[in-house]
């Protein structure tokens, strides 16, 4: 196993203050943006010390004679002034050496002079370190999906000591706390902290039992690892992370120095859990090289010797009229569907023959003179994609500066004051989901940050597959097929899901606007969505769920006697080939005639759920379900000539519902324009409203603030096509402008 990593990891922490102290690129950004309030806190603290030194003085000389039996120095100190004073030595104690009270002192009073400083720029060091940790980590080139997931290096890993460990991290982490360390340093142990370095060592080996694993918070956030992997990853080195613990801590307590020390123990630790991971995808690596997966994926065929294996096949079925490829539209909708199955060494989700996707992406505010977000992680699986196009966030960004009105605060000001803006669109491969596909995303939107969510289009779901993948082509084998699932109970792996995580933190806004879902024909979708608000008077929340009937614009089709029957793949006119048999019937390859499809599918379910802080407790819970047995009833309607669904029936005339979840400050002004106009309709029970106009209500949750406009509100909408509630929610959430600037809203409900 090579060595990726420092053996001595405290060393990293002088790194880190190196790289600090000689990359413009870091120190210039962050003095810039901390430069007026350090001047501020200078001022503040040395006039407190000016003052305060003679009444300290004497305290501490007061205190330090009263106390000489504890501290003991004192007198040693006047023994070896004595000596000194004998021997007439003039090298040792006649040179300028304050006195040890004097030394005492200046040490006291440094240390209050060290606490006025970090109150003062307490938000601005916060920015920085935050920073300071994502430039490193963005200056080493990796993308942000490069971190791996979880690897166990060691043979027999100390699983009951972890748990052991896990135990005593309360006690830890409450050992470590500011406020125990300012009671054990500072009244039990206040005889102590006038001896030199007595108190900085001990403060900081109390702070070291938690101090680098707070270090790497991030990366465990990066490699998504559960608590007890964390756990186990820290008591599998826990002497590298109390030593690395202890010296960051060490050199944060120096006075003054050890603020920029707090800032340069974040670029250590960056730089230590790049090596970390590096480690980490060096063994998973070399550990996977021998697996069996590996080699089946070695000896599988390109995709070009799939092609001529289908070819191959295919030949002996043209005899039967390729009766095994056409007959009631079936291929139309087949050949729509992602090709997941061509794509070689993807796992499978399950049984169900579907994929299992896992994504996660954490947004942070960048320290700058812009308002900007950062996603300091942006993981994902297929068939998910993610993706964030940063020139939309910067221009949001100087879009949302440039409406602060000037004479309020400078940029500064404003840029500190407003969130910062950001975009991520949330792809999938082939337009849509198969059947049985499984995505699991988790978002944490960080503290002043806005984000939109949006996607690349209509999010459509693929027939339900009850058969086995076409042979030769599928890399994943169907162990039962779909009929011998149901019989046992177990139809409902076939099930399409989705489910969503959002963690809004406090004074951060989510905006989620997707394109609406589109069910095809016998599709089964099942989507859950949850919101967590760690606070709820700051955090907000725009959440936009939509359903259309389906597909309903067919594209014309050439009738299949018109059509040219094309002997082979590859051929473009109907002439014979001189290596085919002339006697055999050519094969259809034309379009059959569909029809559109109007609530045609199986299932549909979307839950989405609120949940606000402090106190943690639900808000809302939304349930949407619409769900139809297979249709016997071929009766045609006379207007349209089409067979409807019993969906179709009991919708009609409705193509599309909407429910719009309005929380927060953010949205207060979306509320109030809503419940105004929504008090000011009037219509009576039986008013006919046309089919046409937008119908929808509106639900203010009783146990929230109505007054205040504050409160969680629930807007239901049903209209006659998907255009319609577009235009209709694009006229009432203008105000969402201010929030993600003109170019973002535009992009997502602009006409």
């Amino acid at each position: 196993m090579p060595q990726e990593t420092l053996t001595f990891p405290p060393l990293y922490c002088l790194i880190g203050a190196y790289r600090l102290a000689h990359d413009p690129s870091l120190y210039k950004p962050m003095w810039t943006k901390c430069s007026k309030a350090a001047k501020q806190a200078i001022i503040l603290s040395s006039l407190w010390a000016i003052l305060s030194w003679p009444l300290q003085s004497l305290f501490v000389r007061y205190f330090m004679s009263a106390s000489a039996s504890v501290a003991g120095f004192g007198a040693v100190y006047s023994k070896l002034v004595e000596t000194a004073g004998v021997t007439g030595d003039s090298l040792a104690f006649r040179i300028p050496v304050p006195s040890f009270q004097t030394f005492a002192t200046f040490m006291f009073v440094m240390g209050q002079v060290d606490a006025i400083m970090q109150f003062c720029l307490r938000r601005k060091l916060r920015e920085c370190r935050n920073t300071a940790y994502i430039q490193t980590v963005r200056s080493r080139g990796k993308a942000a999906d490069w971190w791996s997931e979880y690897t166990e290096e060691f043979a027999n890993p100390p699983i009951e000591k972890a748990i052991r460990d896990a135990k005593k991290q309360g006690c830890y982490l409450n050992l470590a706390s500011p406020l125990v360390r300012f009671f054990i340093l500072k009244v039990f142990l206040l005889p102590m902290q006038f001896l030199p370095f007595f108190g900085m060592a001990l403060g900081a080996a109390l702070r070291s039992l938690s101090y680098g694993r707070l270090l790497h918070q991030n990366f465990f956030q990066a490699k998504r690892m559960s608590p007890l992997q964390v756990q186990l990853w820290i008591t599998e080195r826990q002497s590298a992370y109390r030593s690395f613990g202890f010296v960051a801590a060490l050199m944060e307590r120096i006075p003054l120095i050890g603020l920029i020390f707090s800032v340069s123990n974040q670029i250590g630790a960056a730089m230590w859990a790049h090596d970390l991971e590096k480690r980490q995808q060096t063994f998973h690596s070399s550990s996977s090289a021998k697996s069996v997966e590996l080699e089946e994926y070695k000896k599988k065929p390109s995709l070009n010797k799939l092609y001529k294996q289908v070819r191959r096949d295919q030949i002996p079925d043209d005899d039967d009229g390729g009766s095994g490829h056409g007959g009631n539209g079936g291929k139309g909708e087949h050949s729509s569907s992602p090709s997941h199955s061509l794509l070689p060494g993807v796992k499978r989700g399950g049984e169900g023959g579907g994929f299992k996707a896992d994504g996660l992406a954490v947004l942070r505010r960048g320290v700058d003179e812009r308002a900007t977000a950062v996603f300091t992680c942006l993981s994902f699986t297929f068939p998910l994609k993610l993706i964030s196009p940063l020139i939309s966030a910067r221009n949001a960004s100087l879009d949302i500066l440039n409406r602060t009105p000037l004479n309020i605060s400078p940029p500064s000001s404003r840029a500190s004051e407003c969130k910062a803006p950001s975009v991520m669109y949330i792809l999938g491969y082939g337009g849509g989901l198969v059947s049985g596909d499984s995505v699991d995303l988790d978002v944490d939107v960080g503290s002043g940050c806005s984000l939109l969510i949006l996607t690349q289009g209509s999010t459509k779901v693929f027939k339900t597959r009850n058969s086995r993948p076409t042979q030769g082509v599928s890399t994943a084998a169907l162990p039962r097929t779909l009929e011998q699932r149901a019989g046992e109970g177990g139809g409902g792996e076939m099930v399409t899901r989705q489910t969503f995580r959002f963690l809004i933190r406090k004074n951060a806004t989510l905006v989620l606007l997707p394109d609406p879902v589109t069910c095809f024909a016998s599709a089964q979708y099942d989507q859950t969505q949850r919101f967590d608000l760690r606070d709820r008077n700051t955090s907000s929340l725009i959440m936009l769920d939509w359903i259309t009937p389906g597909r309903t614009c067919v594209p014309p089709t050439r009738s299949a006697s018109n059509a040219a029957k094309l002997n082979h793949l590859d051929a473009h006119t109907p002439s014979p080939s001189p290596y085919t048999n002339p006697a055999r019937e050519m094969k259809d390859y034309s379009i059959p005639t569909r029809d559109p499809e109007l609530w045609s599918f199986d299932l549909y379910r979307s839950r989405n759920q609120v949940r606000t802080c402090p106190p943690p407790q639900p808000v809302a819970t939304d349930l949407l379900l619409l769900s139809q047995a297979p249709s016997t009833d071929s009766t045609q309607d006379a207007a349209t000539g089409l067979k409807p669904t019993d969906l179709a029936r009991r919708n009609h005339p409705y193509g599309c519902y909407a429910t719009l979840m309005l929380a927060g400050p953010d949205a207060a002004g979306i509320v109030k324009r809503l419940t105004d106009e929504f008090d000011a309709i009037q219509q009576r029970p039986s008013t006919k409203v046309d089919p046409r106009e937008v119908i929808w209500s509106l639900s203010h949750l009783q146990h929230e603030a109505i007054g205040a406009h504050r409160g969680t509100v629930v807007v239901r909408i049903a209209a006659s096509d998907s255009q319609t509630v577009r235009k209709w929610l694009s006229e009432r959430l203008v105000s969402l402008q201010t929030v993600l600037g003109t170019h973002l809203y535009r992009q997502a409900l602009g006409s």
